[in-house]
């Protein structure tokens, strides 16, 4: 809940972010329950995966595109989406990652989205692999 960005518009439910970052223990523990109950009907092993639509709608915005001259030259669209919906995404997100690498069914090569790894770990590897692969060609 804390990558949730301070400042942003709400989308169509009207939730703040900051609402949702400030919860406390209780309304976290309230959330957790809801987002369960989304998640699971009423057999625990049986996935229902019914989430309220209103996390699901995003408002859509045409935001100008302005040229050099200051003309337009065209629309970039943003979606405003719901900040319940994007916390709901991001725990099954978390939720299914970590279920992967504990069956360990993630490629070892697999570095987005993963907690223990990032992109710059990549760059090491490559780094490394080329400096390797060059004193190899001097030798």
């Amino acid at each position: 809940m804390n990558n949730l960005k301070n400042g942003k518009t709400p989308g169509m439910d009207g939730i703040h972010g900051e609402f949702i970052k400030h919860l406390g223990p209780k309304g976290t523990k309230v959330l957790t329950r809801l987002f369960n109950k989304c998640l699971f009907s009423g057999d625990t092993d049986k996935l229902s995966s019914e989430i309220p639509a209103a996390w699901r709608c995003s408002l859509l915005v045409p935001i100008p595109k302005i040229d050099e001259n200051g003309k337009q030259k065209g629309i970039r669209p943003i979606a405003i989406c719901s900040s319940m919906g994007k916390t709901w995404e991001r725990v099954i997100c978390n939720r299914l990652v970590h279920h992967l690498e504990s069956l360990d069914k993630l490629h070892d090569g697999q570095y987005g989205g993963r907690a223990t790894r990032s992109a710059q770990d990549v760059f090491v590897i490559l780094t490394q692999t080329i400096h390797d692969a060059w004193g190899k060609k001097i030798k």
